[in-house]
C-alpha cells in the first residue's frame, strides 16, 4: 500500500501524554510529524487536566480531552465514592474520549494508561496496553526501547522526541519542538520588563528533585559575573514552591532581580522566554519550552538528569554534567553526597556563555582538556544527517570503555530497529586514544562475551527452526520436541547468566528478555515467534558489536605499530 493510500486510511489518531509539560513539549515534532503524514486524519490528545492549555498552543491537534489523573486516584481511595459509582465516571470519560482509533500512540509508561488505552480501544496500538487478561504489554519496537531504557539508562544515547518519532514512523527533520504563543500576549514582555540594559538572562532555580538542583547561591554567584561582565539583567522563573531558593540566591546576589516565582502561566513564561538572552536552567520543563520557542539554553544536569535522553531538542544550547565517576546517578538511586552539584561552577558557566556562538556554530568544535575543566563535561546537541539528535562532548578527552560502548550501542539499536546505518558518524574522532592498555584489554574481553553471546543467539534459531516455529508440537515422536524444548531451555539460562554476570552486555542480554513480557496470548506458536525474535537480537546485535569492536581493535594495533616505528 503507498503512503498516499495509507493517508487515505487513517481517519483517526489518539495520543496519550499524562506526564509532566517538559514530556509533553517533547511530544510536539510528532504531532507534526503525523499530521504530515496522515493530513487528513483528526488528531486528539489525551492530557492531564492541568496541561490542557498548554496543547492549545501545540501545531496539528484538532481535538483535547483531559483526564484527572489525581482527582481519579483519590476517588479510588476514598470510601465515599464506591466501585459502581467509580465505574460509571470512568465510563462517562471514555464515552467522551470515543473509541475506534485508526492508530493510538501511549506515551506514557503507567498502569493507568496502559488500562485507558485497552478501555478506549484502536486497530494499530504503540505503546502499553492492558490485555484481556489484565496484563500489561509494550507494542511497537521503539516502545519496547523507550520501557526498556527507561529503568537501564547507562547505555542510552537516543533522545526522548527521537524515540517517539520513531515510534510514530514520521519523518525525522522537523528537528525542533514547537510552541506557538498567543497573539494576545504579543505586548506582554513590555508590559512586565523594562526595556532598558543589554538585554536579560532568564534563571530556572528550581527542578523535580533536590538531586537535580544547582546550588541557589551558585546561582547567585553566577549572577554577581553577569551583571558585571555583560550588564544583562536576571529574571527568575518558577513556582511559588521554588521561592526559598531565590532566598537563598539573595544571600549572594543583593542586585535587580526580576521576580515572576509563580506570576506566569505557560504562555506568558513562553513570551518571556523570547526575551531572554539565554536561559540558564536545571533539566526542566521550562527548558524544553526555551527550546521549542527558540531561546538559547545552557542546562546544568545533576543527580539522575541525563542528557542523552531528555537533553534540550536544540543545536543552541550547551549542556555541563560533573565530571566524576558516579555522575549521571543510577535511576531511583539515593546519593548521600550529592557532590555533582559541587563541581560546575559559576566561572563554568561564564565560559559557556563566553564561547556560545563558538561552540554552536555549524561544525562541532571542541576544547582542549585543561585544569579548568577538571571537574566538568560540556556537551552540545548535533542533529545528524537521518534527523537524529545525538550528544557530543566539547572536551576532548581520551576514549574510555564507557564511551565506546554507548557509541557502538547506539549504531546496534540503529541497525536492529532502523535496519540501516549508512549515515554514519565517526564519533570516535571526538576522542583522544585511550590513555593506557587497560581500556584495549577491556574491549578484547567484552569481544570474547558478545561472540559468544552471538554464538548462543545463531545456536537458539537452529533449534527454534527445527521445532518449526511457525507449527511448532506438530512432532510425531513427543521426546524429540521436549528434547529440543530442553536445550532451548539451556540457551535461556545460559543468556541470562551473562546478564547477570556481566553489566556491559545488558543492551542484548536484558532487552532480549525484556520481549518476553509481551506474551499477549500463550498460543504455542506465538510464544515461539517472540522467542525468535529474541535470539534473533542475541545474533544480529552481538554481530554488530562485534564488528565494531574488531574494527576499532584493528585500528588501535595499526596505530600502535605505526608509533614504535616512528620512534
Amino acid at each position: 500500500m503507498g503512503e498516499a493510500e495509507e493517508s487515505d486510511l487513517m481517519k483517526r489518531i489518539l495520543i496519550i501524554n499524562i506526564t509532566r509539560m517538559g514530556d509533553l513539549l517533547q511530544t510536539t515534532p510528532l504531532i507534526r510529524g503525523l499530521k504530515r503524514k496522515y493530513p487528513n486524519a483528526e488528531l486528539t490528545m489525551l492530557v492531564l487536566e492541568s496541561n490542557r492549555r498548554l496543547c492549545a498552543g501545540f501545531d496539528g491537534v484538532d481535538r483535547i480531552i483531559s483526564f484527572d489523573a489525581e482527582e481519579y486516584i483519590s476517588r479510588l481511595q476514598d470510601d465515599n465514592h464506591s466501585l459502581e459509582d467509580n465505574h460509571l465516571k470512568l465510563k462517562r470519560f471514555i464515552k467522551r474520549a470515543g473509541g475506534d482509533y485508526d492508530l493510538i500512540i501511549n506515551l506514557s509508561h503507567t498502569t493507568l494508561s496502559g488500562a485507558l488505552v485497552k478501555l478506549i480501544g484502536g486497530e494499530d496500538i504503540r505503546g502499553m496496553v492492558m490485555t484481556d487478561w489484565g496484563r500489561f504489554i509494550v507494542r511497537h519496537p521503539w516502545m519496547n526501547y523507550f520501557f526498556y531504557v527507561t529503568a537501564h539508562r547507562h547505555y542510552n544515547t537516543f533522545n526522548l522526541v527521537d524515540m517517539y518519532n520513531l515510534t510514530g514512523e514520521v519523518d525525522l527533520r522537523a528537528r525542533r519542538l514547537q510552541y506557538n504563543i498567543p497573539a494576545e500576549l504579543k505586548d506582554y514582555p513590555s508590559e512586565i520588563l523594562d526595556g532598558g540594559g543589554n538585554g536579560y538572562v532568564g534563571f530556572q532555580l528550581g527542578a523535580s528533585s533536590e538531586s537535580r538542583r544547582w546550588p541557589p547561591q551558585y546561582f547567585g554567584e553566577l549572577a554577581n559575573i553577569i551583571r558585571r561582565k555583560f550588564g544583562y539583567k536576571i529574571i527568575v522563573f518558577g513556582t511559588n514552591s521554588e521561592r526559598k531558593l531565590l532566598d537563598e540566591l539573595r544571600k549572594t546576589y543583593q542586585g535587580v532581580i526580576i521576580d515572576l516565582m509563580g506570576k506566569t502561566t505557560v504562555p506568558q513564561l513562553a513570551a518571556l522566554l523570547t526575551k531572554c538572552q539565554y536561559l540558564i536552567t536545571n533539566d526542566t520543563g521550562t527548558m524544553h519550552l526555551a527550546a521549542a520557542v527558540g531561546t538559547p539554553v545552557i542546562a546544568m544536569f545533576l543527580g539522575e538528569a541525563r542528557c542523552s535522553d531528555t537533553g534540550p531538542y536544540t543545536e543552541e544550547a550547551l549542556i555541563l554534567e560533573a565530571n566524576i565517576a558516579c555522575a549521571p546517578c543510577e535511576y531511583n538511586s539515593k546519593c548521600q553526597h550529592y557532590e555533582c552539584r559541587e563541581c560546575i561552577l559559576p566561572d563554568n558557566v561564564i565560559m559557556a556563555m563566553d564561547k556560545f556562538r563558538e561552540l554552536t556554530s555549524s561544525k562541532v568544535k571542541q576544547l582542549d582538556d585543561s585544569p579548568q575543566f577538571a571537574k566538568i563535561r560540556l556537551y552540545r546537541p548535533v542533529f545528524e544527517d537521518y534527523g537524529l539528535l545525538n550528544i557530543v562532548p566539547l572536551i576532548k578527552r581520551p576514549l574510555t570503555f564507557e564511551d565506546f560502548l554507548k557509541i557502538t550501542y547506539r549504531r546496534m539499536w540503529k541497525s536492529l530497529l532502523l535496519n540501516e546505518d549508512k549515515f554514519k558518524t565517526d564519533y570516535l574522532a571526538l576522542y583522544l586514544p585511550p590513555d593506557s592498555e587497560q581500556m584495549l584489554r577491556q574491549l578484547k574481553d567484552f569481544l570474547e562475551l558478545m561472540e559468544r553471546i552471538s554464538a548462543l543467539g545463531h545456536r537458539g534459531l537452529d533449534l527454534i527452526e527445527k521445532i518449526g516455529y511457525q507449527a511448532p508440537f506438530q512432532f510425531k515422536d513427543k521426546r524429540e520436541i521436549k528434547f529440543l524444548l530442553k536445550l532451548l531451555t539451556m540457551l535461556d539460562s545460559m543468556l541470562w547468566q551473562y546478564e547477570w554476570n556481566y553489566e556491559a552486555t545488558h543492551p542484548v542480554t536484558k532487552s532480549m528478555r525484556l520481549l518476553i513480557r509481551n506474551l499477549a496470548s500463550s498460543d504455542p506458536e506465538y510464544v515461539m515467534k517472540l522467542t525468535y525474535e529474541m535470539y534473533v537480537r542475541a545474533k544480529e546485535g552481538s554481530k554488530v558489536v562485534v564488528k565494531e569492536v574488531e574494527e576499532y581493535l584493528k585500528k588501535s594495533e595499526y596505530h600502535r605499530k605505526s608509533e614504535l616505528i616512528n620512534s
